[in-house]
């Protein structure tokens, strides 16, 4: 990308995204999905006194209101059509399985005319929503111009480069057709990248349940070793009775930490109970002890290292950095749960002077599951 395309996007978002005619064009709104999402739309039209017809959700059979709003199926016969002409609808879905275009099209076919997707509203007003993983107000980029010109530069292959392009398209317009299809598996041991070896002594950063080392063991068999790092603490407890099951031996080495991942040994804020998207927040709800990788496995010598840690994953390389200049290890590292991780962390890479190549991969809906290689 060059500074020309960023800025004719920026200002083609400033001329798309005018508030008045966003909200005076319509007199009613449906709201497709009654989760959390769907339930932070229906707060913004409250504030902004838009008033909601109805929520639209398969699960109406067990939601049947929300807030004294009804919740009807898509394709309730109780909705005129007219009503459907005439409303807004906005898709309030944004989570990695959900293909918005897809649900777009059912609801078109069903007759709802006017609709937009939960992106679309975000980009209007995101003072409203606030940062959301990757997602975060489109004026930010005109802060980082000259680094993403930069790490569009570094990526290998034509798909990392089209797909790089299309993410910043993507996240300054709204335009789901831009993104590509989402990878269908092998997130973290891909086929098709010239080099890619299996993971012998394997480093995984946000194990979760053992999800990835299972996969590993499935594939490969027994490796040389693994450390594996988790620090929610009933996650971790699931963790290890997955990794010392009676009927398979995962490596000849195995470690398993409680602990979270950072540039330094800190104890940071952390809010658990959130499944696989457990972080590191301020608004955290307990404490949890970070190392750094540098620190805590000293000589380990890893030729994999996996980072899945919603968010953390710029601080841990910093705390990685020995490790990686030294050994040179495969990586594998998410870039969706912040919005600047996009670039600055190969950027971070390439500062180091490591002579990595750099592929990017895309497994999820909604620019989630994106994926950096590091070979």
């Amino acid at each position: 990308m060059n500074n020309a395309e960023i800025n004719e996007l920026l200002e083609h978002r400033k001329i798309r995204n005018n508030k008045t005619d966003f909200i005076s064009k319509y007199n009613h709104v449906f709201i497709y999905g009654a989760g959390s999402c769907g339930r932070d739309v229906f707060d913004f039209c409250c504030r902004m006194d838009i008033p909601v017809e109805c929520f639209l959700d398969q699960k109406s059979d067990r939601i049947r209101e929300y807030m004294g709003i009804p919740v009807k199926k898509a394709n309730d016969v109780s909705i005129p059509l007219t009503q459907k002409n005439t409303s807004l609808t906005v898709v309030a879905v944004f989570n990695p399985a959900s293909d918005i275009l897809q649900i777009v099209s059912n609801l078109k076919s069903l007759g709802y005319r006017n609709i937009i997707s939960f992106v679309d509203l975000y980009l209007v007003y995101p003072e409203f929503f606030g940062d959301r993983l990757w997602l975060t107000s489109p004026d930010n980029y005109e802060n980082f111009t000259d680094e993403i010109i930069e790490a569009s530069s570094l990526w290998q292959d034509d798909l990392s480069k089209d797909l790089f392009k299309a993410l910043i398209k993507f996240r300054l317009t709204g335009d789901y057709s831009i993104l590509p299809s989402p990878q269908i598996a092998n997130q973290y041991f891909p086929d098709g990248i010239p080099g890619w070896e299996y993971p012998r002594r394997f480093i995984d950063c946000g194990a979760y349940t053992g999800d990835t080392l299972a996969e590993i063991y499935a594939r490969y068999g027994q490796i040389e070793a693994i450390a594996a790092f988790e620090p929610d603490t009933d996650t971790y407890i699931r963790l290890c009775h997955e990794c010392h099951k009676p009927d398979r031996a995962l490596a000849k080495e195995l470690y398993i930490f409680p602990c979270g991942l950072w540039s330094s040994a800190e104890q940071l804020k952390f809010m658990s109970g959130q499944g696989d998207g457990s972080n590191i927040s301020q608004d955290g709800d307990t404490i949890i002890q970070c190392v750094s990788l540098d620190q805590a496995l000293h000589g380990f010598r890893p030729t994999f290292i996996k980072m899945d840690i919603e968010g953390a994953e710029y601080e841990a390389l910093k705390g990685a950095k020995d490790m990686i200049c030294n050994e040179h290890p495969q990586l594998a590292i998410c870039l969706y749960h912040k919005p600047d991780d996009l670039w600055r962390i190969p950027l971070l890479l390439k500062e180091w002077n490591t002579g990595y190549k750099f592929y990017l991969r895309l497994y999820k809906y909604s620019c989630f599951e994106l994926v950096l290689y590091a070979l």
